[in-house]
């Protein structure tokens, strides 16, 4: 088997923070925090944050921290993002990465799934996109990024295509970690569009767990894009979801069958996809 290099220097990179985080105690939201302020301090210096986060001074001074984020300036943002993600999902060790499976979609399988959404008639122009587990931003930011360019070429002002992305590209997630970066992908992705429009938009990125939170509900998203978490459930934990689900529960489920049946199309969603299978998937769920 053949490791692609980016795999490769990505573990090496991984593997290198991971034998700091004892001497530096350096927990993995201070990791991710300053690796994603040196990365946007060399490369898009009006998104960094003008003080330093809490707690990562001496972060901020590592060679390895420093290796990394230089790591990630070289690479295609989508794909940077995407590593600085997994390496979180690393950092925060097996037992939590397995239990909210942190698993995320690599940019060429969103980018297909999402063209996919397109061709059975979901509008980036006109309809309003949900990700219920947004963490990461393996869909949040492709889908932005094409929502710009369908409404540039639709002759809207830059201003007004920011306004239009914050009002129908919408998210919730677990962690807030994860929802931090989502935030911060954002920013990155549209960077050209804020700059030109002098704009710094309030994406609605909320805080809980997409599939019993009712923003899904409230907001009536016309399309909804998502990497559905892989884990089996718990038997305590069926007891919360037979009511709803229990048309697909039998034996031990897998949680992704419930995601795919509380996002089955409705009158409410103009075109539904939930995505997932063939990505990064943990050991135990990977097909052969």
């Amino acid at each position: 088997m053949v490791i692609p290099d980016s795999r490769l220097k990505f573990s090496q990179h991984v593997r290198a923070l991971a034998d700091i985080t004892n001497a530096y105690d350096a927990t993995p939201e201070r990791l991710v925090s300053a690796t994603l302020h040196l990365w946007q301090t060399q490369s898009l210096t009006g998104l960094a944050p003008k003080r330093t986060p809490w707690g990562t001074a001496h972060l901020l001074e590592t060679p390895a921290v420093i290796a990394f984020s230089l790591w990630l300036a070289r690479q295609p943002f989508n794909d940077a993002a995407y590593w600085l993600a997994t390496a979180y999902a690393n950092w925060v060790g097996d037992d939590i990465r397995n239990q909210r499976a942190l698993f995320f979609t690599p940019p060429r399988l969103a980018d297909r799934v999402i063209t996919n959404l397109v061709v059975h008639k979901g509008s980036l122009a006109e309809h309003h996109w949900h990700d219920p587990a947004c963490g990461g931003a393996a869909f949040m930011v492709p889908i932005a990024q094409r929502m710009a360019t369908a409404l540039e070429c639709a002759g809207m002002s830059a201003v007004d295509q920011l306004k239009h992305i914050e009002r129908n590209r919408t998210g919730n997630d677990l962690d807030s970690v994860l929802l931090n970066l989502s935030r911060s992908f954002l920013d990155v992705a549209l960077y050209g569009l804020i700059e030109h429009a002098a704009y710094r938009p309030c994406f609605r990125l909320f805080e809980g767990d997409g599939f019993t939170s009712r923003k899904i509900e409230l907001l009536r998203p016309d399309v909804i894009a998502c990497n559905p978490p892989y884990r089996k459930l718990k038997a305590d934990e069926l007891l919360d979801f037979r009511r709803k689900h229990g048309n697909v529960i039998e034996g031990q489920p897998n949680i992704y069958g419930l995601f795919i049946n509380d996002g089955s199309p409705s009158g409410n969603f103009g075109a539904t996809q939930l995505a997932g299978l063939g990505r990064d998937l943990p050991p135990d769920a990977r097909g052969s």
